[in-house]
């Protein structure tokens, strides 16, 4: 059984980001080059310099919804279990009681379950554009600040699409809409899958299990991958998505992959992550990609350089 504590480090809360930058792509990128053994210090825009169009890029479109609602008590939407009745978390925790009816103004709610926790929710109009006006980005737990206005922007991704998260899917952050065009231009081929992250990406793992998340691989992606160049996948969502296979089809589905040391990769050539937190399935993923040890001394050079941990931090590549 996997040891939780060998993928302990290490972490001040200081270097855990609390705020986005300004500009997406001025971020610090650290280049890993693992057959040289090779540490590179860059901005996220050089990347543009580090591609070629013998590579594929895969990408997750997927959506942060605006999750968290804020009122006599606040819940945070975690899945749509059937039409209108969310699984959710609440706090305070203990006025959640089947019967209870809670008003957030442009809807209302009925706590229909205790275990799991669900609510029904009554509302005119679109769900979805209701909780875009009142609803506020689901920012993770290590970020201790109430979300405002620029987490909506911030939070998400310049190619979000399709909505289903809870959570965005950081390593994406960083690109922005004239550096894809500027990846397009020298020919490097973008594709785009999409993963719904949900809340088991802030938790820790538990007996080697992680909760089920909601894929989707488009025909032309698979195709492209098919005819695979240089795989380049940009966070560990993407990674889950396509490992999850073991062949490449188009359609949905829904993936428990858990991805630890000793793993063999099928599919991603090169890898594009943040700096997770420690003993997070992120990090263990990251782990089985460029060896637990490597990933520690990485770790350590990017605390030595200031680097900026977790969601809004900055990011690395493996190649």
């Amino acid at each position: 059984m996997m040891n939780l504590s060998e993928f302990i480090y290490d972490l001040p809360k200081d270097f855990i980001a609390q705020e986005p930058l300004p500009d997406r792509d001025k971020c610090k990128l650290l280049l890993f080059n693992s057959k040289k053994e090779e540490i590179t210090h860059l901005i996220f825009s050089d990347i543009k310099n580090l591609f070629s169009n013998s590579d594929l890029l895969i990408l997750n479109n997927t959506k942060v919804i605006p999750a968290r609602l804020i009122g006599e008590i606040e819940l945070l939407l975690l899945q749509e279990i059937e039409k209108d009745v969310w699984e959710i978390l609440a706090k305070p925790r203990k006025r959640a009681k089947v019967g209870a009816k809670f008003d957030f103004g442009r809807l209302s709610c009925e706590i229909v379950s205790s275990y799991p926790l669900m609510a029904k929710f009554k509302y005119s109009g679109n769900f979805y554009e209701q909780i875009k006006e009142i609803g506020f980005s689901p920012l993770p737990p290590y970020i201790k600040r109430k979300g405002d206005a620029k987490d909506k922007e911030f939070y998400q991704t310049v190619y979000a699409k399709r909505l289903g998260s809870i959570a965005a899917p950081t390593a994406g952050l960083h690109f922005t809409k004239g550096l894809l065009s500027e990846l397009s231009a020298k020919g490097i081929e973008i594709g785009f899958i999409t993963l719904h992250i949900g809340h088991g990406t802030f938790q820790k793992p538990k007996d080697g299990k992680m909760d089920k998340e909601y894929c989707q691989i488009e025909k032309e992606v698979a195709i492209a991958i098919k005819n695979k160049k240089n795989l380049v996948a940009c966070g560990t969502s993407v990674v889950r998505c396509l490992e999850s296979q073991e062949k490449i089809e188009e359609g949905s589905f829904w993936t428990d992959i858990f991805i630890t040391p000793g793993y063999r990769f099928k599919w991603t050539d090169c890898f594009l992550t943040n700096f997770h937190l420690p003993a997070s399935s992120p990090f263990i993923m990251t782990s089985a990609f460029v060896g637990l040890l490597r990933l520690k001394w990485l770790y350590e050079e990017a605390k030595a350089k200031g680097y900026r941990f977790a969601s809004y931090g900055d990011a690395m590549l493996i190649v």
